[in-house]
């Protein structure tokens, strides 16, 4: 150790790398001139990086120091009254250090020489975070057809146009301020997508080198243009030609449907059997069904509290087959109380409880469930109590898809893809809790397809 005088003192060490402080009654910090350079003191070991530093406590405790680079070691008697840790972040003639926050700061300088005699000066440093940044989001946008694909329009924010004094930090972007302002993303360009018509405020955020920030917002106007225009071709009339073995095969020709932008794609219904339960009478040849089950220009099927007591079914058992598809009109009725019914595709025995359904959409106290055999493996989605709803649960040769909406709407929201399994099905309901209105039920093969052009 070389005395320095008022008991600062600092340590040459090996070529800068192993120092020995005997008996270190007060503090000392080891300052490291590059990155990377391990440190051990008495076998705790520490990584740090150039003007990075270690503060090592005092008490008594004698200091075998190593290093693999040259570091600066400082120790402090306590006569000395610059005590902090500013005072011994020098050790070379220039320094880098960091300033959290804009101001008028003091400094002091004092440097030593071998005889130990010091000089010192004071000199001010002033932060000044300068002119903030101007945010320009590129906008406002407006979306069509043109730009949607399977009910999703996509769209690219540019911010690449906001400018600084000196630089731009970061960007965040919020897509939609009706839930709040989130960081959506973060970017000077970025992608996303709506799914659904209306408009959308845009609201950007950036932020200089000195942590300024500028808020901008514009809109992006999301358009349906025109519906497209089905043309299912037909009528078509097949005779005996077309039969082989009992089983008549038809081509049907829906290439002549068109939109003022692009066909997406293409769904047939064949061979559908619709209900729509007009009138006052329930078919007995068609249904099965408990009392508490009644009709009148629609189905109502009122709960008891119990699971297997209020129910309609068909008769008829169908077959698994690639996209049966079973569709219902639901209104959830009674606006207080609770409310538990399950709709869609029952085995064919003749126990009417929800666990003999391996395929329904339950509507349960305002959430809307996945319900197979009595196992409920996903709640994807939530329903408004008196507000219709259409659902779909369309069967593949493996597994099923779920599908609902509100009955105002267009778009189909798939719910759930299952790989469960079950062969002879009835199509129908069964009400634990609440009022259930069906208005209309329905039970067809579709097919489907994504246009190919």
């Amino acid at each position: 150790l070389i005395n320095m005088g008022d008991d600062v003192s600092f340590a040459s060490g090996k070529k800068g790398q192993e120092f020995y402080l005997n008996t270190l009654v007060d503090r000392a910090v080891i300052l490291a001139l590059y990155d990377n350079t391990v440190v051990d003191a008495n076998g705790t070991v520490k990584t740090l990086n150039a003007d990075e530093y270690w503060h090592l406590a005092g008490g008594g405790v004698s200091q075998h120091i190593t290093s693999t680079k040259p570091v600066v070691v400082h120790t402090l008697g306590r006569a000395n009254t610059f005590n902090d840790l500013g005072t011994y972040l020098g050790g070379r003639s220039a320094i880098r250090h960091y300033y959290n926050a804009t101001g008028n700061y003091n400094v002091n300088l004092t440097v030593f020489d071998n005889a130990g005699m010091s000089h010192s000066r004071a000199t001010t440093a002033a932060v000044d975070d300068s002119n903030p940044p101007v945010a320009d989001h590129g906008g406002p946008y407006v979306l069509n057809e043109g730009n949607a694909v399977n009910g999703a329009w996509s769209v690219t924010l540019d911010a690449s146009k906001s400018t600084d004094d000196f630089a731009i930090y970061k960007y965040e972007w919020d897509f939609d301020a009706s839930n709040g302002i989130q960081i959506n993303a973060t970017g000077s360009k970025v992608n996303t997508t709506y799914s659904a018509p209306g408009v959308y405020t845009v609201t950007l955020r950036v932020y200089d080198n000195a942590l300024q920030m500028t808020q901008a917002t514009t809109t992006v106007t999301v358009l349906v243009n025109n519906p497209p225009e089905a043309n299912a071709g037909g009528p078509y009339t097949f005779g005996e030609e077309a039969a082989s073995y009992g089983v008549w095969t038809s081509s049907l020709d829906g290439s002549k449907s068109k939109d003022d932008f692009a066909i997406y794609s293409y769904e047939w219904i064949a061979g559908k059997s619709a209900y729509d339960f007009a009138g006052t009478v329930i078919d007995g040849n068609e249904w099965l069904f408990s009392s508490g089950v009644t009709q009148n220009n629609g189905l109502t099927i009122v709960g008891t509290g119990s699971w297997g007591n209020r129910y309609l079914f068909s008769k008829k058992d169908y077959a698994r087959e690639e996209r049966l598809t079973y569709q219902a009109r639901i209104l959830p009725q009674n606006t207080s109380g609770n409310q538990h019914g399950m709709f869609g595709f029952k085995n064919n025995n003749t126990d009417y409880n929800y666990t003999q359904m391996p395929y329904a959409i339950y509507f349960d106290n305002g959430t809307i469930r996945i319900d197979e055999n009595g196992s409920n493996p996903v709640s994807p989605g939530s329903y408004t109590r008196n507000v219709q709803y259409d659902i779909r649960i369309v069967l593949k040769d493996s597994g099923v898809e779920y599908y609902y909406k509100q009955a105002s709407t267009t778009k189909w929201t798939l719910l759930y893809t299952s790989s469960t399994n079950s062969s002879l099905l009835k199509l129908g309901a069964t009400v634990h809790t609440g009022t259930f209105v069906i208005s209309e039920m329905s039970i067809s093969k579709s097919y489907a397809g994504v246009n190919p052009d």
